[in-house]
């Protein structure tokens, strides 16, 4: 499978620049783990965690890490690529739904 004429393929003749696909994972990357760092913060400082969120927010946060450290899931982790699409999709509901506290919490707490 070549990337660059599937992208070509589903942009409808625009040209990718290779760059791109670079500077993009770069961003990914670097997103995902500032939000997962403060995800676990949240979870091991409780009680600096509960001046932000409230007590529904750091159980769906708790619950959110759990879910994914945990090894038995609805799709196991050791199946390539898809194994960890659940813990994804868990990760970015609890991002989404609590998006500006996090942000407030990583401000206040973690520099």
């Amino acid at each position: 499978m070549n990337v660059k004429n599937t992208l070509n393929d589903f942009a409808k003749d625009t040209t990718v620049d290779p760059a791109d696909r670079k500077n993009f994972f770069s961003k990914l990357v670097g997103i995902g783990l500032r939000e997962i760092e403060t995800l676990w913060h949240i979870v091991t400082h409780p009680k600096r965690a509960a001046s932000v969120f409230s007590v529904a927010d750091l159980c769906l946060i708790t619950a959110a890490v759990a879910y994914v450290i945990m090894p038995v899931d609805l799709i196991p982790d050791f199946i390539p690529i898809i194994g960890l699409t659940d813990d994804a999709t868990v990760v970015t509901f609890v991002l989404n739904t609590l998006g500006s506290r996090l942000e407030a919490y990583r401000q206040r707490f973690m520099g």
